[in-house]
């Protein structure tokens, strides 16, 4: 596998030339291990610690129920499972890892059969010298999805500084097999039953989106792999973010995944005070936020306005699709 840092010296048709000969290749397919559906919510007991509380569960996730709890009073929730697990995608587009059979990897022969489209990578380089302080390294760029699927297929060194996400990558622009693989949800029929905008997530852990709001409700489901989400109602996540922008001495967007938000002072802060800081700190203004483990299988309603920051966990592939509707 060719180092991430060439691709910026090769043109376009050698990128592409090159991507497709890592393309991961295998004769016998190992088929996708029924992984258990499990919610980990924070406890009275672990929020006394930490301050986070936890999210309520929508065993029943009928429509009149979802539209009640959670897109009328504007209230996130936790769906039981069935959400995800009912999507093609769930088990079409994953295997067993050949070297552990309770984690999954992406079936490449399978995502490419229908063609190589260009996708939106995001390229992270972590320091090496740990002498000064050097910056982390974030670039953004397409490239043909068989360049990534190379990348999660090959062995990664534990020291490797280099790390590739397929970020906020337009359903619509994949081949229309995919696309056939993950349907809007029915929870979506709740509102309008139209689909804003719906991207797709993927990549090996630690993953990282920081804390934003999102201009419409937010069904986001996960496919693969951990994700931990940490929530703030509108007020306490605004004046968050206008705290970190005021001690920057600028005024960023908070709707705007823009490299601003991903390395840099602006980063440092931010994910210092959403993760790092206590959260008697963090909370602003009278409200706990909340934090949720999602796992394979699970999903969590995001609605309009609430701020939310996203990490990737533990091993495997880590796959969400983030889908925002016009539901009111």
């Amino acid at each position: 596998m060719l180092p991430v840092r060439t691709l910026f010296s090769m043109s376009s048709r050698a990128v592409c030339a090159a991507s497709r000969a890592h393309t991961l290749s295998r004769s016998a397919l190992v088929s996708t291990p029924s992984l258990p559906i499990r919610f980990f919510r924070t406890s009275s007991q672990v929020q006394q610690e930490t301050g986070f509380k936890h999210l309520p569960v929508l065993k029943d996730y009928s429509l009149e129920t979802f539209r009640e709890q959670c897109l009328i009073p504007e209230l996130p929730a936790v769906m039981a499972p069935g959400v995800a697990s009912s999507l093609p995608a769930f088990t079409k587009w994953f295997r067993s890892h050949n070297l552990d059979i309770n984690t999954l990897e992406l079936d490449s022969d399978y995502l490419l059969q229908s063609g190589d489209p260009l996708v939106p990578l995001e390229l992270t380089r972590s320091p090496t010298n740990h002498q000064g302080p050097v910056e982390e390294f974030f670039q953004r760029f397409q490239a043909p999805l068989s360049l990534f699927l190379g990348w999660t297929a090959s062995p990664k060194d534990g020291g490797s500084s280099e790390r590739l996400y397929l970020a906020q990558a337009p359903l619509s622009d994949l081949p229309q097999g995919l696309q056939d693989d993950l349907p809007p949800p029915k929870l979506v029929l709740a509102g309008k039953g139209d689909v804003y905008n719906a991207n797709l997530w993927m990549g090996l852990a630690p993953t990282y989106t920081p804390l934003h709001r999102d201009p419409n409700p937010n069904l986001f489901v996960q496919l693969s792999g951990t994700k931990v989400v940490r929530l703030f109602e509108p007020d306490a996540g605004r004046n968050i973010f206008a705290r970190v922008q005021q001690q920057l001495g600028q005024a960023g967007s908070a709707s705007v995944r823009d490299e601003g938000m991903m390395q840099g002072a602006e980063k440092r802060l931010m994910e210092q005070v959403v993760w790092s800081q206590p959260q008697s700190k963090v909370n602003l203004h009278g409200s706990s936020p909340s934090e949720v483990h999602l796992q394979r299988g699970d999903a969590i309603f995001i609605p309009k306005g609430w701020w939310h920051s996203i990490k990737g966990v533990g091993p495997g592939i880590t796959a969400s699709v983030s889908c925002l509707t016009t539901m009111c």
